[in-house]
């Protein structure tokens, strides 16, 4: 796993749909300080953490009325315009692991699914 990957920040899940690009990779909800692989991580929590093989349009489908999770959907109502987003690319294959990684090391609160340390 690289130390650390390169990471682009977008001030807003609105716009993170339109600047994204149209590839796989890994994001996370939220602002913070110290990192982790060079994703910034801090005193206040990560909201989420998730994968997709096109960055794109997983935001364009981040919107409130489409999400399952209740919890993640009322987040999503309340800071569409105001969440910072951060998303680095992978390949494919290894976006998966990535996301393991990243919900293990920054524990977002709105994550279902929690993974041990090993």
């Amino acid at each position: 796993m690289d130390e650390e990957r390169q990471w682009h920040r977008i001030r807003s899940i609105s716009a993170a749909a339109e600047m994204a690009p149209e590839m796989p990779g890994v994001y996370a909800y939220g602002p913070a300080s110290r990192h982790v692989l060079g994703l910034p991580v801090g005193l206040r929590s990560w909201v989420y953490v998730g994968m997709s093989k096109n960055l794109a349009s997983r935001f364009r489908g981040h919107k409130a009325a489409r999400e399952r999770q209740p919890e993640l959907r009322d987040w999503l109502a309340q800071n569409r315009r105001s969440a910072e987003v951060w998303y680095s690319t992978a390949q494919e294959d290894e976006i998966a692991e990535l996301e393991r990684y990243l919900i293990r090391k920054l524990n977002p609160r709105l994550n279902k699914i929690k993974y041990r340390e090993e």
